[in-house]
């Protein structure tokens, strides 16, 4: 059994999982027989999101049906720089997507708004008290802002959302 001086982060997290009968290092190459039946993927890709710092895939809305029921949920928050709209999403962490037309300018611009858009989400995302989908869409208009009023904008945003979600599960007039 060969020695390993170092081992990639994700693969050492990975690892941890897995007891050591199942695994076996040869020339410098890891190779694991069978993990454990508690290893699940997606709680592996949620982890590692939590973790690290990264974007993951686990961290953004993909699919158009995804981005459909957020827009159908119609909680809406907006003010001069972003909307952004929202929906509790029942998991355990918050996720992202973008809705930039090509009204905001060229590609450069439109791809700008998204890296800051994405860089606000990402530095964010643990501050956010309940766990959301979230389509932000930047504001007709506006002009391209720094990445402290994107970042500034999109909490205040979020924390709007999340007090208009809290008054709608109250109980209201004529309800028990």
């Amino acid at each position: 059994m060969a020695l390993v001086d170092h081992i990639h982060p994700d693969i050492e997290h990975f690892l941890k999982r897995v007891t050591n009968d199942e695994l076996r290092i040869t020339n410098s190459s890891l190779v694991i027989r069978s993990a454990t039946p508690q290893f699940s993927k997606k709680k592996f890709f949620f982890e590692r999101m939590q973790s690290s710092q990264r974007f993951s895939k686990a961290a953004r809305l993909r699919k158009s049906t995804e981005f459909q029921k957020v827009f159908a949920a119609r909680r809406v928050a907006a003010d001069d720089v972003l909307v952004v709209f929202g929906l509790e999403n029942g998991s355990e962490y918050s996720r992202l997507g973008l809705s930039v037309s090509r009204k905001v300018g060229k590609a450069v611009v439109r791809n700008r708004w998204k890296r800051l858009i994405r860089e606000a989400f990402r530095k964010n995302r643990t501050d956010f008290s309940q766990p959301l989908d979230l389509v932000v869409v930047p504001q007709k208009g506006a002009k391209l802002p720094t990445d402290r009023q994107i970042e500034e904008s999109l909490c205040r945003l979020v924390g709007r959302l999340i007090a208009k979600g809290r008054k709608s599960n109250l109980p209201g007039k004529g309800e028990n």
